[in-house]
């Protein structure tokens, strides 16, 4: 039987709290539309150049509720004399393996098929940093890994260091984790057009990581004014980070809306955990292998309609989502569970405080689309 670190003991008498089935509904839609304004693509450029791509802001939301799953765990980990080390491991288990394995077959076709690759090619400069989840440019000059939506996850791996060192050097870890965002996201009013890649955390975009903290904050404090405040003090930010080009009013009608989300599922909870059907939990334990396995999955349904001679682009779209869902719950069955599962249980890192066990119990609840404890 594994030994206990001995300060999870009193962690795990604690009352079990709430289910967040919301939390895991917001994963899928999030998932879900990024699928969809994909696959719209992938038949505007296979099928009909005429065709529309609809999106919305989903990955922003994907930020916001690992800053909100982070913060809510935040107590339980810093419990634990091992907290930093705890949290990061299980990031990197939640992460990296289903990641590296996509990014293999990404590279594993580049080879194979390179023709069957679009807006990629073979630099193996880019694959070793793309592996080690460091920022590099690609064939079209954009900051991003050989898998390319695996761009969010630059952005999650910094908030996971940045929230690392608050636990490693035990400073709250809302206020430090906060507060460098805020600075990086200033930083971006110094950043050249003409940056290296490593300078792409210079972004706005990590101010939604604090929408999130801050909603987190509030689950647990219920102060009305605090939240107030903190989301003003992020609109204010991304206000300010506007200016050199215009305010750009529809981030902040996003900002809104994700926090109207975060908020709306938070209340929302008591009646979803009774009344959602679980089937809304598998779904959204899925959305990280939905969201890294749809590149490599929806491009093929145009491919076939337009060897075919059928150019259907509303078909494909929807075939591609379809495919793409299906191809995600089976690599979450066979591949992302177990695997977790056994790393959590290799590296003893299995055991999830009773307090948290609701957030983060499955393999994707720290994702990215994201990605707690």
């Amino acid at each position: 039987m594994r030994r206990e670190e001995p300060m999870t003991a009193s962690v795990e008498a604690s009352p079990p709290k709430k289910r967040f089935k919301g939390l895991q509904g917001l994963r899928f839609l999030a998932a879900v539309s990024v699928v969809a304004h994909h696959s719209m693509f992938y038949a505007h450029e296979r099928l009909d150049d005429g065709f529309p791509v609809w999106g919305i802001g989903a990955v922003e939301l994907f930020f916001a509720i690992s800053g909100f799953v982070a913060v809510v765990s935040a107590r339980s980990v810093r419990a634990r004399s091992d907290g930093w080390k705890y949290y990061v491991v299980r990031r990197g288990i939640r992460i990296l393996p289903v990641y590296w394995m996509a990014t293999t077959v990404k590279l594993l076709t580049l080879v194979a098929v390179p023709a069957a690759v679009l807006h990629a090619e073979l630099n193996w400069g880019n694959v070793g940093l793309s592996y080690l989840l460091l920022p590099s440019e690609n064939v079209d000059g954009t900051v991003a890994p050989l898998l390319g939506v695996a761009w969010t996850l630059l952005y999650e791996a910094f908030f996971t260091i940045v929230f690392m060192l608050a636990l490693l050097i035990r400073v709250n870890p809302f206020w430090f984790t906060g507060i460098v965002l805020s600075l990086f996201a200033l930083g971006s009013l110094l950043r050249p057009d003409d940056h290296g890649p490593f300078a792409v955390y210079f972004d706005p975009i990590l101010l939604y990581f604090v929408v999130g903290m801050v909603i987190g904050a509030f689950s647990k404090s219920r102060k009305v004014l605090h939240l107030l405040l903190g989301l003003a003090a992020v609109i204010g930010l991304h206000i300010i980070t506007d200016l050199p080009g215009g305010i750009n009013g529809l981030q902040l009608v996003r900002i809104v809306v994700i926090a109207g989300l975060l908020i709306g599922v938070m209340f929302a909870e008591p009646w979803l955990d009774k009344h959602a059907p679980n089937a809304l939990v598998h779904l959204g334990n899925a959305s990280y292998s939905l969201y890294l396995i749809h590149p490599l999955v929806s491009p093929i349904v145009p491919e076939v309609l337009d060897v075919l001679g059928l150019e259907l682009p509303i078909l494909s779209t929807v075939l591609s989502v379809v495919g793409a869902l299906a191809a995600a719950l089976l690599l979450f069955r066979f591949v992302e569970q177990p695997v977790t599962t056994f790393l959590q249980r290799k590296l003893r890192y299995g055991t999830i405080p009773r307090e948290t066990r609701s957030v983060t119990a499955s393999p994707s609840a720290d994702h990215p689309v994201s990605v707690a404890p």
